[in-house]
């Protein structure tokens, strides 16, 4: 069974959402009325979903959603806001949380029943996969096991001291020694260099090819020159070169044996994958839910605009190696103006509540993004947004990766990320 957290100050709001969840879509549903309580069941229960008020005592909901999405057992966590008609302004600052959805009150029993089977029908599969996934969390912060075979006892300490405290490492001095230890201890990744006595490293690595295990290893050679043998690339995931120095081993072992690639190569694969972390669902979910409206992604590229075109944009800057990512979002003059008044609820705005608006649905789309990547470990600096009008020849820049969309409305807008080096 699903299990649901309603935190709310009103009573009456809370056994309204109790009723409705555990009647209606079959949860088991849990009550708090303020945003300490709430914290301390989720940090008691294994809550699946999440309703939260925004104005309460003690602790409110922009606090609790805080301190959900920093908590990275928590972060993965669903949740939908509870909110009032005039504090429909105050959504767009959750969205950058991540927040899935958001239902206004007064709560009524037909418009609320409709909302939440939308809700849960678009995300009961996410909530499901966090589920599954928490039950496997504490096997994944387990350490890999290391399996390294070499002659040279000095060369083995130097490694084992390099990464005691990131994996757990097993030595063996000879083939021999190491084909025993692989079949005791099934390690994840095996380390062979070159010249082993015994059973040498070309044949150990096809035995333990061919053994059936539980699972099967990555198996990588150390060398001090380097083969020029054309089964070596078949029988090893990869070469290392061996060296005493701990920043080029370091160094060397990230690469091959940990993949790990600088900031720019891996925003790069991502955005050439066009998959940088959901950007078509970022979209769709904020100007969704600010507006309350459908977004279709418009295929094969961006659009240009009969009148003026205004563009908001903003810069995040990585802290350690200084790649920029630029995020653009463009709109026509009346299509922000038409945007700025729904989201706002007057027609009588000037030119700067208008570029604020749109300023600040840019702001909410990247601060999603940006929580994407910073859970990836990439942290960034965020520079404020920008307004300015753009030419034709603005459109004539290469950019990584374009989209544009419509809102069920009729209102049309492009987007785009560009990646650079410092």
């Amino acid at each position: 069974m699903l299990s649901a957290l309603v935190i709310d100050d009103d009573e009456i709001v809370r056994l309204f959402m109790q009723r409705l969840l555990a009647r209606k879509f079959g949860f088991e549903v849990f009550l708090a009325s303020d945003g300490i309580e709430g914290l301390s069941i989720i940090g008691q229960k294994k809550i699946d979903l999440i309703f939260t008020d925004i104005n309460m005592p003690l602790m409110n909901g922009f606090e609790v959603v805080q301190a959900i999405k920093a908590d990275s057992k928590l972060s993965s966590i669903p949740v939908v806001i509870l909110s009032s008609h005039n504090e429909r302004y105050m959504i767009s600052k959750f969205l950058q949380f991540d927040i899935i959805d958001y239902i206004l009150k007064p709560l009524d029993l037909e418009e609320t029943t409709e909302r939440l089977r939308k809700v849960l029908n678009k995300y009961r599969s996410e909530i499901r996969a966090n589920k599954r996934a928490s039950s496997f969390s504490e096997k994944d912060d387990e350490k890999k096991t290391i399996l390294i075979a070499d002659k040279d006892l000095n060369f083995r300490n130097f490694f084992s001291q390099l990464y005691e405290s990131s994996y757990q490492i097993i030595e063996a001095a000879n083939g021999g020694e190491c084909l025993k230890k692989y079949l005791t201890d099934f390690p994840n990744i095996v380390l062979l260099s070159e010249g082993l006595d015994v059973v040498n490293e070309l044949l150990l690595a096809k035995k333990i090819r061919n053994l059936d295990t539980p699972s099967k290893p990555e198996i990588f050679l150390l060398y001090d020159l380097e083969p020029n043998n054309p089964s070596i690339k078949i029988l090893f995931d990869g070469i290392i070169k061996k060296s005493f120095v701990p920043d080029s081993l370091k160094k060397n072992f990230a690469k091959i044996v940990e993949r790990k690639l600088s900031v720019y190569e891996i925003l790069f694969d991502l955005i050439k994958k066009n998959t940088l972390l959901e950007l078509h669902s970022s979209i769709k979910q904020t100007v969704g839910v600010l507006l309350n409206e459908e977004i279709e992604i418009i295929p094969n590229g961006e659009l240009s605009f009969d009148e003026q075109s205004v563009l908001s944009e903003i810069k995040l800057i990585e802290r350690n190696e200084g790649t920029i990512i630029n995020f653009g979002l463009i709109g026509s003059q009346s299509g922000i103006s038409k945007i700025s008044e729904k989201i706002l609820g007057t027609s009588e705005l000037s030119d700067e509540d208008k570029a604020d608006s749109f300023n600040n649905i840019c702001e909410t789309i990247v601060g999603r993004l940006r929580s994407s990547i910073e859970s990836l470990g990439i942290i960034f600096n965020q520079e404020l947004p920008s307004t300015k009008i753009i030419t034709k020849e603005f459109y004539t820049i290469k950019r990584n990766l374009i989209t544009s969309f419509k809102t069920e409305s009729g209102l049309k807008f492009t987007s785009f990320v560009e990646l650079k080096k410092q």
